[in-house]
C-alpha cells in the first residue's frame, strides 16, 4: 500500500500488503530485514539499474510489518530449499 507521500506503509493490512508484493518490493524488504552490511554486500554484485530499482522500492518503505517481513524471509529460505 502507498500513502499520500508516496511512501509504502507494508503494515496496514499485512495479509492484503503480501498479496501485493512485486518482486523489487520483496527483495527491497528482504534487503532492509537482511541489515546495512549484507544489504551493501548485495549490492555490489547488480547492475546499476537493479541497485537504482532496489534503493527507489527501499526508499518508499516506511515501516515494515513483521508478518510482511516473515513472510519475505520464508518465502526466501523456501526458494533456496531450506
Amino acid at each position: 500500500m502507498v500513502s499520500s507521500q508516496g511512501q509504502s506503509t507494508l503494515d496496514s493490512d499485512p495479509h492484503s500488503a503480501i498479496r501485493g508484493l512485486t518482486g523489487a518490493r520483496k527483495a527491497s524488504v528482504l534487503l532492509v530485514a537482511l541489515g546495512s552490511e549484507v544489504t551493501s554486500a548485495v549490492m555490489q554484485q547488480l547492475s546499476q539499474d537493479e541497485i537504482e530499482r532496489l534503493t527507489s522500492e527501499i526508499l518508499l518503505l516506511r515501516r515494515i510489518d513483521p508478518e510482511v517481513r516473515k513472510y519475505v524471509i520464508e518465502e526466501c529460505r523456501a526458494a533456496l530449499g531450506d
